[in-house]
């Protein structure tokens, strides 16, 4: 599997160039954060393309993660999210009280080598990385507490 992250310039479809329109029209799947990229750009997506919106999943993916990853033991556990909105900012709180992990230190995935060589992991955060305004870390009486935003860009509903 190959993955190609594909821009369209600052939030205008009709700046993509004739590689990246080509590269997406041979997509059989195509992953978009629908806050920041136009719409007009999922035009070249071929026909039945899987065609998923990732803006809402990086709120998932976090608590995920910390499903799949934070805890060694099968006992019961309580991942506590807490959701603002003040001014068009959207404030994720998630705090659980598995192992320690500070997202912000995991390096980033090598991009350049196929998904098969690079082995599992890094790509969720990566997209949390690339999808958020800002990410901070705290452990704080035994619990990781992570915070979030996201803006509203123009053309959010």
């Amino acid at each position: 599997m190959t993955v190609h992250f594909i821009g369209a310039g600052p939030g205008a479809a009709d700046l993509i160039t004739l590689r990246g329109r080509d590269l997406i029209a041979r997509c059989p799947v195509c992953l978009y954060a629908g806050s920041i990229v136009p719409k007009a750009l999922l035009a070249h997506c071929p026909k039945g393309a899987r065609i998923v919106d990732t803006g809402p999943l990086s709120l998932d993916e976090i608590v995920s993660n910390v499903i799949r990853h934070g805890y060694s033991d099968t006992n019961d556990h309580v991942v506590e999210v807490r959701l603002s909105i003040h001014d068009g900012v959207v404030t994720s709180v998630i705090e659980d009280d598995g192992h320690p992990y500070d997202p912000r230190e995991s390096p980033e995935p090598d991009l350049s080598m196929p998904v098969e060589q690079r082995g599992p992991g890094g790509l969720g955060i990566f997209l949390v990385r690339q999808m958020m305004d800002s990410i901070d870390y705290a452990r704080r009486d035994g619990k990781n507490v992570l915070t979030v935003t996201a803006s509203r860009r123009e053309g959010d509903e």
